[in-house]
């Protein structure tokens, strides 16, 4: 998972998209696996990830205490110019006071296509950039036949 911030990131998810793989259990005990790619920009001309607070620290970079909101496109591909499925809003902030990139993120994964359309999954959890791979708990949703109101395992960033 890495952010198309590529400037302004060891925020959210490392690199020019962000990739979090939902897996969401559904009323049924079904399981759903939706692979999405989110593209968090932090600089240009239209950036969809706005530093809104600045920590303490003199620091250049990222820094305890920064918060960032976001409304950043989702879509099924790596590519930023593919089309959008959805969008992610919410803010991460920087959480951790011992040098290391930790963020907390509180987001929502809002679907704007196909039959999740309207659908809402809400992920929230510890953030290490760092690490190859990270878990993000999905703690709710809305919407859809799927029920993600019922949702309640992970995602996993990369």
């Amino acid at each position: 998972m890495a952010p198309s911030l590529a400037a302004a990131v060891l925020l959210f998810l490392l690199a020019p998209m962000s990739s979090p793989a939902a897996v969401l259990a559904a009323d049924g005990g079904t399981t759903t696996h939706l692979h999405l790619f989110m593209h968090d920009i932090l600089t240009g001309s239209n950036p969809t990830a706005v530093q809104v607070i600045k920590g303490p620290s003199a620091v250049p970079g990222l820094a305890f205490g920064d918060t960032t909101v976001i409304d950043d496109a989702l879509t099924e591909d790596p590519s930023s110019s593919s089309a959008a499925v959805g969008r992610v809003q919410g803010f991460y902030m920087m959480t951790s006071q011992s040098g290391g990139a930790v963020l907390t993120v509180c987001a929502n994964l809002l679907l704007t296509a196909g039959g999740y359309n309207g659908s809402t999954v809400a992920v929230m959890g510890r953030d290490d950039i760092a690490a190859d791979v990270r878990d993000l708990a999905v703690v709710g949703g809305t919407g859809c036949s799927l029920s993600f109101n019922l949702s309640k395992h992970l995602s996993k960033a990369r």
